[in-house]
């Protein structure tokens, strides 16, 4: 998925993805700063590295280079997405209950990241630039299926 629903996956334990979806964050094709914690999760799943190419280029990677780099965990044909997701529902199933609770409280202790500020900065930053002529642009050239002419105004 791409745009604003890009960061909906980022905050799921376990992410199972279609080897033919594409995903990233193309906001900046858009001429918009990312929004919904974007510059913030995506890093601490990915990288910085990583994460700086797939923000600041707004490329799409398909779900097989996702699942390569962690954005997902597994990459499977789009007819199996469900059953991966339900075979890795039974085997957390089939373990000790109280114990995976407390494995994954723990894990989300651990890794307890407050994005709020990312957020608001990023809501910020994406209403100053939906009003330059390059968001303009940048979407006018989506519906419009071209290139956009971004001029950095």
């Amino acid at each position: 998925q791409a745009g604003e629903d890009a960061p909906q996956p980022l905050v799921a334990a376990l992410r199972v993805a279609s080897e033919r979806a594409r995903y990233g964050s193309n906001f900046v094709r858009l001429g918009l700063h990312p929004g919904m914690a974007t510059t913030y999760i995506l890093p601490r799943l990915v990288g910085l590295p990583r994460a700086a190419e797939l923000i600041l280029t707004g490329r799409l990677v398909s779900g097989t280079e996702a699942a390569q780099f962690g954005l997902a965990n597994y990459a499977v044909p789009a007819g199996e997405v469900l059953a991966k997701a339900m075979e890795l529902a039974r085997e957390i199933a089939g373990a000790a209950p109280l114990a995976v609770k407390w494995a994954k409280d723990s894990l989300v202790q651990h890794t307890a990241f407050d994005p709020l500020p990312a957020a608001l900065l990023e809501a910020h930053m994406q209403s100053r630039t939906s009003e330059t002529k390059d968001s303009k642009e940048g979407v006018k050239a989506l519906l419009q299926k071209r290139t956009p002419k971004f001029e950095g105004r």
